[in-house]
């Protein structure tokens, strides 16, 4: 999901891309707030009513809109409402839901929550360790509806919030944040794969450019499909049962609904499959959640430990939309990379918020670039941005562009290595034919196409620029793609 000239961060990219394939072109119109108008934003603290301790991870929702926000992992939580009183639910896996009315006058007021752990035991259905024959049945019946919940679904717009966090693993927790990214994202799909994303606001750490930071929400994993990012069998494909082993854990209470939580288990370690969890709702057997890695089947590569993790909510009509997304992973380097850490962890989350499920023609431009960026992007507000600041920073990250932003500490930046190097290999790669087309839309059209056949393992980058002679503007589209080889058909 990153582009832009510099291999120096080869890494990030490599990073996003195991999930994630997209291109970028900068010049489109912003999508701002409404100005003036009056909000009221509210901020606290989410803690466990019989420990105490802060719960992260908790969705907050305004009731009786798409507005939802997420606490951090200190259980700190910002959302921003157009009017009060307002309606707030807080749900959470674990505890059950709860609703609050906040009366509040000022415009910047703390509100604190309690929330109570929640455990159901299901009728007829009782959980002594592992349970093989009532798993199986729940799969197998979230297999045969499978169909009708994606047929629920023909589009969706909303916004999302998103967090890049890299970190250098040989330094000490307290200063080993190398890299941090943030960005506010507009996206858009349709049936049955059409997909994009606006950047429209972003701030990063200041050993990386502005227009380097191209980290947005990336594809959004559809666990209800028959297969997930690299031809991988998902936990509810059609022939899911020849490659899974299905043990009932639990029964949760998930946004007022009792869910099923599924321990799955890959079959075989040849195969490149998940592990972990996948939540079920009963009656309806969508998926809410997942939480899962990759087994042994992963390539051997210097990317270590994926893991993936989803939550969803409901809304109007009883669809269940993702409202939180993580990605996590470490990567270790055979190679020394000028500038770059031998060994970096990679955390990415995403908010996702604001979901309408009515077609937007106005907003939504599809066409062969998957990620924009707009123009305005990096002239918002500060005051605008905190406003849609969906998961606040914690105390560590602060401190983390404190130090990197700070001139004596800052890493030089990513930009200025390696410039030789990324011009010989454009010179040795092969040419593409995008030297020159006609068509209504750009004119007349001049550019260069290269792609550089893995400069590192199983890895290809592709870069193409060019002119638009009618239109005036300029073209940049720059992709890479990761091969993750695996049998699972």
């Amino acid at each position: 999901m990153f582009g832009q000239h510099s291999f120096k961060l080869i890494s990030v990219i490599i990073l996003i891309s195991i999930l994630v394939r997209c291109q970028f072109v900068n010049g489109q119109s912003a999508v701002q707030p409404a100005a003036g108008a009056m909000r009221f934003s509210i901020h606290g603290t989410v803690y466990d009513s019989s420990t105490q301790q802060p719960v992260g991870f908790v969705t907050v929702h305004v009731v009786g809109s798409g507005k939802t926000a997420l606490t951090n992992e200190q259980g700190q939580y910002r959302i921003v409402v157009d009017s009060l009183p307002a309606e707030l639910k807080f749900t959470h896996v674990a505890y059950y839901t709860d609703h609050r009315t906040v009366h509040v006058a000022a415009l910047d007021s703390a509100y604190d929550v309690m929330l109570r752990p929640s455990f159901i035991e299901m009728p007829g259905i009782r959980v002594y360790g592992r349970q093989y024959e009532p798993g199986e049945q729940i799969i197998v019946e979230a297999i045969r509806r499978k169909k009708e919940i994606l047929a629920r679904l023909r589009q969706f717009s909303c916004d999302a919030y998103t967090k890049l966090i890299v970190r250098d693993m040989k330094k000490p927790d307290s200063n080993n944040i190398f890299l941090i990214t943030e960005s506010q994202v507009s996206c858009f799909w349709e049936a049955p794969d059409r997909y994009k994303e606006i950047i429209t606001a972003r701030k990063q750490s200041a050993n990386l450019k502005a227009e380097q930071n191209l980290v947005a929400v990336g594809q959004i994993l559809n666990f209800n499909e028959n297969r997930i990012g690299p031809g991988m069998v998902s936990p509810t494909a059609e022939d899911a049962l020849k490659y899974y082993r299905y043990y009932l854990l639990d029964t949760i209470e998930v946004d007022s609904q009792q869910v099923f939580v599924l321990e799955v288990e890959a079959k075989n370690d040849i195969d490149m499959l998940f592990e972990g969890t996948i939540q079920i709702a009963d009656s309806t057997y969508d998926v809410v959640a997942v939480d899962v890695g990759v087994n042994r089947g992963l390539p051997q590569s210097f990317i270590r430990d994926p893991h993936y993790r989803q939550r969803c909510a409901r809304f109007s009509g009883g669809i269940w939309m993702p409202v939180e997304i993580q990605l996590s992973l470490e990567i270790k380097f055979s190679i020394k990379i000028p500038g770059v850490p031998d060994h970096l962890s990679m955390k990415h989350v995403a908010s996702l918020y604001s979901y309408s499920f009515a077609r937007d023609e106005k907003r939504a431009r599809f066409d062969e670039f998957a990620l924009e960026v707009d123009p305005a992007a990096d002239r918002v507000d500060s005051s605008i941005w905190r406003t849609q600041q969906a998961i606040p920073l914690t105390i560590e990250e602060l401190a983390g562009y404190q130090r990197i932003d700070s001139v004596r500490h800052a890493p030089k930046p990513a930009y200025k290595q390696l410039p030789a190097m990324i011009f010989g290999a454009a010179v040795v790669a092969s040419l593409q034919r995008d030297l020159f087309h006609f068509n209504r839309v750009e004119g007349a059209y001049a550019g260069l196409g290269f792609t550089l056949r893995k400069p590192v393992p199983n890895t290809d980058l592709r870069l193409k620029s060019g002119y638009a002679f009618d239109g005036e503007f300029w073209q940049h589209a720059y992709g890479v793609t990761y091969h993750l080889p695996g049998r699972a058909r």
